[in-house]
Order: structure tokens, then sequence, then C-alpha cells
């Protein structure tokens, strides 16, 4: 998968991801927006899917 290189932040890259707030969960994290959709069927509804930047390795997300 290719990921935009996050420019403003060294090490993270830009995509789509699916996460869970209350208890944290990153669960996936897609280049595009339709694979992150199709990944969120299977989790649930205390999932939701979010635009932003992920450090590379990590389960590190800040976005919005």
């Amino acid at each position: 998968m290719d990921y935009e290189l996050d420019e403003d932040n060294p090490g993270w890259v830009k995509g789509w991801a699916v996460l869970r707030n209350a208890t944290w969960d990153l669960a996936g994290f897609f280049p595009t927006e339709d694979q992150a959709r199709a990944y969120l069927e299977d989790k649930g509804p205390a999932y939701e899917v979010r635009f932003g930047s992920k450090r590379l390795a990590t389960d590190d997300f800040m976005g919005g």
C-alpha cells in the first residue's frame, strides 16, 4: 500500500484510520477512504473512520 508522506511530521504518513476512542484501538489504517469504510463494516458501531496521520510502526494517530 502506498501512503502519502506527512511532510509536516517526519516519520508519519497520511491516510484513513478505523478507530475507537473509548479504550483506544487503532484497528486499521488505509491509504483510501473506501478501504477504511469497507473494513469499518466488520468492526461495529463503536468504531469510526477518520482522516489523519499515523506514525510509522506504531499505533500513534492524529487527525480529525
